[in-house]
């Protein structure tokens, strides 16, 4: 079943029995770039109905683009997410502005999620990604190596582990079982 016929049947459900929270798993390498939006319009009805998180073993390229507008990200201990360059067939990189629309749309599912659109720009490209974090714990972004703490030095693109997603404050908490991440979510 897809993504769509999930949704519906959730809802048939939630009108029997309310749900409370759908999560979403990943573990995946990437997907197709043309799916992104479609999903970025799903998941936002997902989120609009319920407290929709993701929880990611992998989430590589479109894996991590297309659930981009939730909010909340768990990861589980050997979690890794970013890589979301996007090719055209024969391993040929998209740039030019091909690759400004889909730096436009990454924009546009970080506002939607609450994320600094830099993080998810250096995930599609070589720039330097760096932060600060404050006492209170809140992180100011740059697209540049200026911050205290370097994520990514320029000449890569971002692909980030458990440890620094907590870190960096991309994930809020490891969960390697459904036990864990129903504790790290509050119930």
């Amino acid at each position: 079943q897809n993504w769509t016929e999930a949704f519906e049947i959730l809802k048939k459900e939630d009108a029997k029995n309310p749900i409370d929270v759908v999560v979403v798993r990943i573990k995946s390498g990437g997907g197709a770039a043309n799916e992104v939006v479609p999903f970025h319009r799903l998941f936002e009805a997902f989120k609009a109905k319920w407290r929709t998180v993701m929880w990611i073993e992998s989430a590589i390229s479109a894996a991590i683009m297309s659930p981009w507008v939730l909010p909340e990200i768990y990861v589980m201990p050997q979690g890794n997410f970013g890589g979301a360059t996007v090719w055209f067939g024969g391993g040929t990189a998209v740039k030019g502005l091909d690759m400004e629309m889909y730096h436009v749309e990454a924009e546009n599912a970080s506002r939607l999620s609450g994320r600094d659109p830099v993080i998810f720009r250096s995930m599609q490209v070589e720039d330097a990604l760096s932060c600060d974090i404050d006492a209170q714990g809140n992180v100011t972004w740059y697209a540049n190596e200026l911050g205290k703490h370097l994520v990514k030095p320029e000449g890569r693109v971002l692909t980030i582990n458990a440890n620094d997603a907590l870190k960096y404050k991309l994930a809020i908490a490891r969960a390697a079982s459904l036990d864990e991440l129903m504790k790290a979510m509050g119930y």
